[in-house]
């Protein structure tokens, strides 16, 4: 550092490669025959006036007033690193451990009503959190983690599949705790699975020009199949109720958990239409309803095989 003497010209500089406080330097306001430094962020160092007396750092940061000091400069300027990381993010959070990133991250209020997490997707975050990240970095204060933490989090996944899920969970935890004030290099989000031995996942063929949604239409049952399906469950204990559930989940378009979460409110049989306005979903042996992206369908007087899919509906409705 180049700083003025209390006479008023400057000291020489240190040796190359050590650490220098740097700033402006100034008259002290409460003693005109001291200099102190104005560093970047609103700090303020006093270097000492006497040998012996450590270096000193002032500074404002969430509100409080706060302090740093030590021996050396270069140790001052090694220790004063950090907290310019913080003032400069405005990430006042960063000194907080890991756990409370992990826990801000899974909190229901982050989020706005609308945008808030399914109970589903909820539940598979608190086990990726609990599972992986916590082992790592619960205990690491935020401003300390790596991306050297992040990688050993994702790599500890055992499938590739189960290792990309991972990636997004911390992606979206690294954008979180930015905007929480808890990291400020989003950087940590740059992190893949790695093998590290284990087996990894042939690579797909695809088709050029062609949806990854495309279904082969081989793949699709033919109304002979539905038909089939239908007698066959009408054999069973439950007899016609599984052979409607059959034809209403082919030919109304429900998922399993609509149709299992299905009223007789939903159904409107003169119009030939369900409300779809709830599902029934299950979370760790927990079964709860939940609503689903609200639609309407229209379902067919008769199926294509000659089932009495209008009828059966209204009859079971009343």
């Amino acid at each position: 550092m180049s700083r003025l003497a209390p006479g008023g010209g400057k000291t020489g500089r240190r040796g190359r490669g050590q650490a220098r406080v740097s700033g402006d330097t100034r008259e002290s306001v409460r003693d005109s025959a001291r200099v102190v430094v104005e560093v970047e962020c609103g700090i303020t160092v006093y270097p000492p006036e006497d040998a012996g007396e450590p270096w000193r750092a002032v500074f404002t940061e969430h509100g409080r007033r706060r302090y740093r000091q030590a021996m050396t400069e270069a140790e001052l300027a090694a220790k004063l690193e950090k907290v310019t990381e913080r003032l400069r993010a405005g990430a006042p959070d960063m000194e907080r451990p890991g756990a409370d990133l992990i826990a801000h991250y899974l909190a229901p209020g982050r989020l706005p009503v609308a945008k808030r997490w399914s109970r589903r997707h909820a539940d598979t975050q608190r086990r990726l959190c609990r599972r992986f990240a916590a082992p790592v970095i619960a205990a690491v204060s935020c401003q300390d983690i790596t991306a050297g933490h992040m990688q050993r989090v994702v790599s500890a996944a055992p499938t590739a599949s189960e290792g990309e899920r991972l990636h997004r969970c911390l992606s979206a935890m690294v954008i979180a705790g930015i905007k929480g004030g808890y990291l400020a290099s989003p950087r940590l989000r740059e992190v893949h699975w790695q093998a590290a031995g284990r087996p990894v996942p042939e690579p797909e063929p695809g088709t050029s020009g062609e949806s990854a949604l495309w279904v082969d239409p081989a793949e699709i049952p033919a109304a002979a199949d539905i038909a089939r399906l239908g007698q066959s469950l009408a054999a069973g204990r439950r007899g016609e109720l599984d052979e409607l559930m059959a034809n209403v989940a082919a030919y109304a378009g429900l998922r399993q958990g609509e149709l299992f979460a299905l009223t007789t409110g939903q159904v409107a049989a003169a119009a030939r239409v369900i409300t779809v306005d709830r599902k029934l979903i299950e979370v760790a042996g927990q079964l709860y309803v939940e609503a689903p992206k609200c639609r309407s369908t229209i379902y067919p007087v008769r199926t294509p095989h000659g089932y009495p899919l209008a009828d059966r509906l209204t009859a079971r409705a009343e």
